[in-house]
């Protein structure tokens, strides 16, 4: 996107790519009291910057930058395909200039730029997430014209996860859940089965969102998601970050899936925590996967991102994961 000049509030901004060697700084102070780390992570802007999938601008006025967005896009099966997503992510505002509207005018602008590149992809999907709290950006995608597509789960909290990070005790014994894991939920977790082929991944997939349950984090997720998601493996960085995927089976029927990411060294992901993934819509599934996940030793720490199978009703359901605490980010979608 080339530079725009933009009149907001009767002030005059340009919105430009970042610059890492000009705007680290300035940029860095946006997020220097955002305590959710791992939503975003400014010390990896530069990489990002170089990223062909990540393009991160910033809108720049008399008093220097006021905000910054990113925009990541992700292809379909090929980039030839008529089918696109986009996602907006870390938008971020100046503090001293937050309630004057700039937060709605640059999704707005963002949004028609992102249409205005794609004028001839057929299916057009626009996406963004917030956390569950941030009702500022709530009411910045109310008015843009975003609707709520889905709910997804971090688990554990971040106190949680700094308990294990700092204790030398085994993970559930960290969480303090070790007592609450039942016979039949240790039984379960001894089930787990890894799987090796995008065909496998893909069928049960399939199985699952006819289910009701449907990945949709951003480094899963393109318009045809299951395609996307069974590629986890094929990925060039697959083996450097020692990526698994694992399945449940309940009966001859998939009960669930997980994919394991123990490391991450591609710099368009934004987090940096041993990270698994979980298609499940069962409690005790549920339950299984966190003993699963604390028995690897690959996952010293570890967040478990529930899909929409999950709710937070379901987790309230669960002494030992309710202890833990979760917390819910919602996924946006654009459709005006």
């Amino acid at each position: 996107m080339a530079p725009l000049n933009l009149v907001l509030k009767g002030t005059d901004f340009v919105l430009r790519s970042y610059s890492p060697a000009a705007d680290l700084y300035q940029v860095r102070k946006l997020f220097s009291k955002d305590t959710c780390s791992r939503e975003y992570a400014p010390d990896l802007l530069p990489q990002y910057a170089t990223d062909v999938r990540f393009k991160p601008y910033i809108l720049e006025g008399p008093m220097g930058v006021v905000a910054f967005v990113a925009i990541r896009n992700l292809s379909a099966d090929t980039d030839t395909s008529n089918k696109r997503l986009v996602f907006v992510e870390a938008v971020r505002v100046r503090e001293d200039v937050r309630g004057a509207g700039l937060g709605t005018e640059l999704m707005s602008t963002v949004v028609d730029n992102v249409r205005a590149a794609h004028p001839e992809k057929q299916h057009l999907r626009i996406l963004a997430t917030t956390v569950f709290q941030n009702e500022p950006m709530r009411r910045v995608f109310q008015k843009t014209g975003w609707t709520s597509a889905a709910t997804m789960l971090l688990w554990p909290s971040d106190k949680k996860v700094l308990q294990v990070i700092n204790s030398t005790a085994p993970t559930l014994e960290a969480l303090g859940v070790a007592n609450m894991v039942s016979p039949d939920v240790f039984v379960l977790s001894k089930q787990w089965k890894e799987i090796r082929t995008p065909s496998e991944i893909l069928a049960i997939i399939h199985y699952l969102r006819d289910s009701g349950s449907e990945y949709l984090r951003p480094d899963l997720f393109t318009v045809e998601g299951a395609i996307a998601s069974s590629r986890f493996l094929c990925h060039e960085l697959a083996k450097q970050e020692g990526r698994s995927v694992w399945r449940l089976t309940r009966g001859e029927n998939p009960a669930g899936l997980l994919f394991v990411r123990p490391r991450v060294l591609d710099p368009a992901v934004t987090t940096l925590d041993c990270t698994v993934s979980a298609c499940i819509d069962g409690v005790h599934e549920a339950e299984s996967a966190v003993v699963f996940a604390a028995s690897r030793e690959e996952l010293p720490y570890f967040r478990i991102i529930f899909d929409n199978g999950m709710t937070p009703d379901m987790i309230a359901t669960s002494p030992m994961l309710s202890l833990c605490g979760c917390f819910p980010f919602l996924v946006y979608e654009c459709t005006q």
